[in-house]
């Protein structure tokens, strides 16, 4: 059998061997790599004056503001149908939410608007009784004020864990193999009909949420 390619194809190879060579990639890195590059700069800008290699708050500002321009762009133009997408959207949304409480510290402003704020006297201090010249802290809190206190940052500390949890497993995503044990008594034609993968499907998951 005598196998023929057409001229198109030709032209496809040679096209893709020319964009392989030095100075074609050289073009392209300088026309779109570097202009790239300095948008990147700037739109992570916040994350980078806050990145120090003993501190783990800047590799998270990185997340937030990476994820929230996926979440925009997915949302806005994304080609994905709604099914899905609009699932992914929501939970892409969530982790900006839980990484915007980690980088602001709000813990304790999401416990006071249920408990209440903290009562804080001032700071007062009086002379140290068993070392003199130097002075101490006094202690102006009543047993109910203390009492109040430690429910608000009892309740912050409960709300940090808890939200630091659901975003690893919203970054972790759902495990395939669940949803194959959800199924598994059905038909090809009986999934597709009734949008079993859908209706499973929570829109977590880092590694899906790409257009």
């Amino acid at each position: 059998m005598e196998v023929k390619f057409a001229d198109s194809f030709s032209k496809s190879i040679e096209k893709i061997i020319r964009a392989n060579r030095w100075y074609n990639k050289a073009w392209s890195w300088i026309c779109y790599d570097v202009p790239h590059f300095w948008k990147n700069v700037w739109k992570f800008r916040a994350a980078l004056s806050k990145h120090y290699w003993w501190d783990y708050s800047g590799t998270l500002k990185f997340m937030e503001i990476a994820i929230n321009d996926i979440v925009t762009n997915v949302e806005l133009k994304g080609l994905e149908i709604d099914e899905s997408r609009l699932k992914k959207v929501t939970a892409m949304k969530r982790v900006v939410e839980i990484l915007k409480h980690i980088s602001e510290d709000s813990y304790i402003e999401m416990s006071e608007a249920k408990h209440g704020k903290v009562i804080f006297h001032g700071f007062e201090f009086e002379d140290a009784k068993d070392h003199p010249g130097y002075y101490q802290l006094v202690d102006n809190e009543t047993p109910k004020e203390r009492n109040h206190n430690s429910k608000v940052y009892e309740y912050a500390r409960k709300l940090e864990e808890q939200e630091w949890k659901e975003l690893w497993k919203l970054l972790e995503g759902q495990y395939y193999k669940d949803y194959e044990k959800t199924v598994k008594h059905l038909t090809p034609e009986e999934r597709r009909k009734d949008d079993h993968y859908y209706k499973w499907f929570d829109g977590s998951g880092l590694k899906g949420w790409w257009d």
